[in-house]
């Protein structure tokens, strides 16, 4: 990938295309700091990222430690996966179950809340999170 990006931008796309054809989900996992940073005086309480979705990839899954914390994030093509909450919660259910296994007491899950199923006024999905118990945004709920 790295040798990819150092290409000219169409055959960056052909690449990608060409690799993004090959599979269907992208699962990657960055081991982030282990002790808290801060940023302009205040402490980072939480970091994310999301793995590039490009060609025709339907699913990434990322997963990032930091400090002690696991996070991990789930993104999808909504026509091949229309309810990823349901891997949020298969997810949940091995994590209790490796839990258990190993003798620990398992640690707090916090799920993110879904994201709006709205379009904004260009037709582009709406990227506010859904309000509580609602698949919509508060701009969207009116």
């Amino acid at each position: 990938l790295q040798t990819i990006g150092a290409t000219v931008s169409e055959v960056q796309r052909r690449m990608v295309n060409f690799f993004g054809a090959k599979a269907s989900v992208v699962l990657t996992n960055v081991p982030g700091p282990q002790q808290r940073l801060s940023m302009a005086g205040h402490e980072i309480r939480e970091m994310m990222f999301w793995v590039p979705q490009a060609g025709r990839l339907g699913k990434g899954i990322s997963i990032l430690s930091y400090a002690g914390d696991v996070v991990v994030g789930i993104v999808t093509d909504e026509g091949l996966v229309p309810d990823p909450q349901a891997i949020v919660e298969e997810l949940h259910a091995i994590h209790l179950e490796s839990a258990r296994a190993a003798g620990v007491r398992p640690r707090a899950i916090r799920a993110l809340r879904p994201r709006c199923v709205a379009h904004t006024v260009t037709g582009r999905r709406c990227r506010n999170p859904a309000g509580p118990g609602a698949t919509t945004c508060r701009v969207h709920a009116g």
